[in-house]
């Protein structure tokens, strides 16, 4: 009963408004405490950002990630059937190209909903005949008025409630080298004896990586040289040398590999 009257207020409260804009959550706000933002492109106010639906909302994401875009926010939120035009705003208003919905029925509920319905007023006309000593006579009517009582009726709703969840994706700007990376994980610490070191997670493409054939996988120890501590320190030397050739060292399937790269600005 109390999921049944949670699935009814969340639909009337989200009948009055859009659903993706009030449960939306910035990535750059919840992640990064709003320190950073990302170097996106602005779309203009007169493209349309185009959506896709999925039973998968994470299964597209590492395409997306490959072909230059970057995950700006996300919702999720529980509702009757919502039009698509309200995803398309919300990317809108939060400044992304595309968005990705996934909507999993979750319940079918029929609701009794009750009316009250005012009856016609009775109408009650009295006529009196009064006669004189003339002989004459004459007539009164008086009318009474009782009005109609409120009587309370019943009708069957029958709504299907669906869980929805939604990504918000814009195009990066070019990257100086377009690859997103990891911490070495345990296995690869163990087998390198190392803590130190970056895997290759996602190459974007059309990027200084891409065209130097960076792959997915490859492990990296060096750059120019430099021992890379993990994630952070090395994204910190790329911005150095932004503009710059760099040399990348390590391995690829146990054999070593060295990668020079000319970065972007």
């Amino acid at each position: 009963m109390k999921k049944i009257l949670y699935l009814i207020f969340c639909a009337i409260i989200i009948g009055c408004s859009n659903p993706y804009i009030t449960n939306f959550i910035s990535v750059n706000e919840e992640m990064l405490n709003g320190s950073y933002k990302f170097p996106i492109e602005q779309i203009s106010k007169n493209e349309i950002p185009k959506i896709y639906s999925t039973d998968d909302i994470y299964a597209a994401e590492e395409a997306l990630l490959e072909n230059g875009y970057i995950l700006i926010g996300s919702a999720k939120f529980k509702s009757t059937y919502i039009d698509k035009e309200k995803a398309i705003k919300a990317a809108q208003k939060k400044g992304a190209a595309i968005v990705v919905v996934k909507n999993r029925h979750i319940a079918t509920i029929t609701e009794t909903i009750p009316f009250s319905v005012r009856q016609p007023d009775q109408r009650t006309v009295i006529r009196e005949a009064k006669y004189h000593s003339d002989g004459k006579s004459s007539l009164k009517e008086q009318t009474i008025t009782i009005e109609g009582e409120y009587q309370t009726q019943y009708f069957q709703s029958t709504k299907d409630y669906y869980d929805y969840q939604a990504t918000f994706w814009a195009k990066l700007k070019t990257p100086k080298l377009g690859i997103y990376l990891t911490d070495l994980d345990d296995e690869i610490k163990k087998k390198y004896e190392t803590n130190r070191g970056v895997i290759v997670k996602i190459v974007i493409k059309d990027t200084p990586a891409y065209y130097s054939d960076i792959l997915k996988g490859d492990i990296f120890f060096y750059f120019n040289d430099e021992r890379i501590n993990n994630r952070k320190h090395f994204f910190k030397m790329l911005a150095e040398n932004k503009g710059k050739e760099i040399t990348l060292k390590g391995y690829r399937n146990n054999k070593e590999i060295i990668k020079q790269i000319k970065l972007n600005d």
